[in-house]
């Protein structure tokens, strides 16, 4: 039975010296050095960590671009960071008490360099710019151009319209010239007390000047 079982799978026959008496097909045994699982293991954590390497990149290069970090979460690349951190610890008491897994340290080390990057531009960009809600508002600058250009737009309209309400306002006063019982120097000033506030006879409202924002 034994013999049979080596002919069909002879892969598992026992080498020389080792389980079991030496066979006909003994000589084409095949032995998987543990060295080797442990080689591939450390090669797929250098390539794990590698690769999370690229992650930071377009993190970095958007937060530089836009300057604008308030989209981030902040307790999120503190705890990245601090996992970093930890992982880099880990490595380097492998490589000084073992004396292995010198390349995982190296990446770990560049993975927490670059996390602590991360989370100081998170931090620069939101200490420096104030909170704007809103989806349409992604780029605060855009926003803050935009809401300075209406501003300035609305305050040239408001001018443009000073003229015509002191030529309603002469209109009023030369309306109640003839008006019987109102004194010469007050007439007029009912009138133009009414449009101050909420116009008068189809006058409309005086446009209220809107102070302008500081640039930024």
């Amino acid at each position: 039975m034994r013999v049979i079982v080596r002919r069909i799978v002879p892969k598992l026959a026992p080498a020389p010296g080792r389980c079991g008496r030496d066979g006909d097909l003994a000589g084409e045994s095949r032995i998987v050095h543990p060295q080797t699982i442990i080689h591939l293991a450390d090669l797929l954590q250098i390539a794990t960590v590698a690769a999370s390497l690229f992650g930071f990149a377009p993190q970095i290069v958007t937060l530089h671009r836009t300057k604008d970090s308030h989209n981030h979460s902040l307790l999120t690349w503190l705890l990245w960071s601090a996992s970093s951190l930890m992982a880099l610890f880990y490595a380097l008491a492998h490589y000084l008490i073992e004396g292995c897994c010198l390349p995982l340290a190296i990446t770990t080390s560049v993975n927490s360099a670059l996390s602590a990057l991360t989370l100081a531009l998170v931090l620069k960009y939101r200490a420096s710019l104030p909170h704007y809600h809103g989806p349409h508002q992604s780029d605060p600058r855009g926003s803050a151009a935009r809401l300075e250009g209406s501003v300035h737009q609305r305050n040239r309209q408001a001018e443009n319209q000073v003229p015509h309400h002191h030529a309603g306002h002469r209109q009023g006063r030369h309306a109640d010239a003839g008006r019987p019982g109102v004194h010469p120097e007050h007439q007029g000033q009912h009138r133009d007390r009414d449009h101050a506030v909420g116009g008068a006879e189809g006058q409309p409202p005086r446009p209220r000047r809107i102070p302008e924002a500081p640039a930024p």
